[in-house]
């Protein structure tokens, strides 16, 4: 089923995912060395600076662990069907190559691990097919009551002081991307701050996948991780 969301739904979409995105944020954050001990004041000298330089990393260390552990040995994939074209499977070692897949896979799961899930988007330009990884705190999704996934919407920030169009922004933009079965369309919003400012369309697409271009890989059902914070609240 197709759906085109208006202004104020893509906004409630993406502002109804915020908890979701804000955890995993923290997560990556952990990850990449950003630590609430790092900065807490109790753990610091009377001068300010502080006594906790060095700390384990121990959600790094587990996750690259898992990763390095079940990617050592690349993915097999092998024919459905016994009756099946052989070669397909020729043309997708190919497109692994061309596409570095097997550097995809090691995001993907990396990501999964810390946030639950990692998405992969797929354009085709009347010749090459091109996959390419975002991280999934830059997203919202909206599903039915079934699971399906109706529509995907991307946010990026064009910061101020950046030259857009025919001028130097004086303040940030945010870009809405929103992904359906058919079309990918393209919002700015120029003054984000501004709570009556809504979302203005300035580009629409029509793709040609006949669904939503884009994979959401996770590592259970409900798209969680295994790895619990726990692991956080240790450091």
């Amino acid at each position: 089923m197709g759906i085109e969301l208006t202004p104020s739904e893509i906004l409630y979409v993406w502002d109804n995912n915020n908890p979701n995105r804000n955890y995993q944020a923290t997560r990556f954050d952990y990850y990449n060395g950003d630590q609430a001990i790092l900065s807490e004041s109790k753990y610091r000298y009377s001068d300010g600076s502080s006594r906790t330089l060095v700390v384990t990393n121990w959600i790094k260390y587990i996750v690259d662990t898992h990763v390095g552990f079940a990617l050592t040995r690349p993915i097999k994939v092998t024919m459905a069907d016994s009756d099946a074209d052989p070669t397909a499977l020729d043309n997708y070692q190919k497109l692994r190559r061309d596409q570095g897949l097997d550097a995809l896979d090691i995001e993907h799961y990396k990501n999964c691990l810390l946030a639950g899930y990692s998405v992969e988007v797929h354009s085709y330009d009347g010749v090459n097919i091109t996959s390419a990884i975002y991280p999934p705190d830059d997203w919202s999704f909206l599903y039915d009551t079934t699971g399906d996934l109706l529509a995907a919407i991307l946010k990026t920030v064009i910061p101020a002081g950046t030259f857009y169009k025919t001028e130097i922004t004086d303040s940030d933009i945010d870009v809405y991307t929103v992904y359906d079965n058919k079309y990918i369309r393209m919002y700015y919003m120029d003054d984000p701050d501004d709570p009556d400012t809504q979302p203005t369309l300035i580009n629409e697409q029509r793709h040609v996948y006949g669904r939503i271009p884009i994979t959401i890989f996770s590592v259970s059902p409900d798209k969680t991780s295994f790895i619990g914070d726990d692991l956080i609240s240790q450091q």
